[in-house]
């Protein structure tokens, strides 16, 4: 019997569990940190990512620190990179043609590289098993006399050794994401769905009124890509309620919430 509760306890982990733990043990050093995974686009649309030092936070010192920022188009293919040298506790970072190879939408991960003097001096002042998940900020606006809307990273664990990107994010238990949001009329939605695990991901979208289902679709996402999920205006989805399935443990959308050129972005 106790060794069945055992076993349940271990399965129900398992199955809801974030994070790869078999990966997550043992690899989480200054020079392999993990970072969430952040959309931009660059669509008529400006993109800028805050990018924060964070052992200079953590010792409430400036650190000198490379950021770099990986990017990947909507197939989760690798298309650019950038690089930002900086000791200031943050910095902002405008993402451009340049840096994403062309590539107009798609994803990016956020890592530092600090000097060998630096890990094996200042970080010792923490603790060697110590190690970072970057979170950061991205911000998008339609005008440059707006403001940015920014939002945080999505759920990720992406990390690279010797210039292979993997990902301790896994695809578990199936779970069903209800937002806390209804459509409303005189607004556009564009909702980003994106994939950080190893593995091709599906999700299962609806849209529904009272009792009536008025969409239901299926949609595939690659490794480390995106889909761009556009909510058609010409039918009624005034005051309808969305939901979608998928075996991400948390599946959020970012969503783009148009009037215009004003511009609203938020996790669902």
């Amino acid at each position: 019997m106790k060794l069945l509760k055992i076993i349940s306890k271990l399965r129900s982990k398992f199955l809801t569990d974030p994070y790869n733990f078999w990966q997550q043990h043992g690899f989480i050093k200054i020079d392999n940190d993990i970072s969430d995974q952040f959309f931009f686009c660059l669509d008529g649309m400006e993109s800028v990512f805050i990018a924060e030092n964070s052992l200079a936070i953590t010792l409430n010192k400036e650190i000198n620190c490379t950021h770099v920022l990986s990017f990947f188009d909507l197939d989760g293919n690798l298309c650019g990179r950038v690089e930002q040298n900086t000791s200031l506790f943050h910095i902002q970072i405008n993402i451009d043609f340049g840096a994403t190879g062309g590539v107009l939408k798609g994803t990016f991960c956020h890592h530092i590289v600090y000097a060998d003097s630096i890990v094996s001096g200042e970080f010792k002042k923490i603790k060697t098993d110590f190690g970072f998940q970057h979170r950061g900020y991205c911000g998008y606006r339609c005008d440059s006399k707006l403001g940015y809307s920014f939002v945080h990273g999505n759920f990720g664990g992406i990390f690279n050794v010797r210039g292979v990107f993997k990902s301790i994010a896994r695809q578990a238990a199936t779970h069903t994401y209800f937002p806390q949001f209804i459509l409303k009329k005189d607004l556009n939605y564009e909702l980003v769905f994106i994939n950080p695990t190893q593995k091709k991901l599906n999700f299962h979208i609806k849209i529904f009124k009272k009792n009536y289902c008025q969409l239901d679709e299926k949609i595939t996402i690659n490794s480390f890509g995106c889909f761009i999920f556009k909510i058609n205006q010409n039918i009624n989805y005034d005051q309808s309620l969305l939901s979608w399935t998928s075996k991400l443990p948390i599946g959020r959308a970012i969503v783009f919430e148009r009037r215009g050129k004003q511009l609203n972005v938020f996790h669902s």
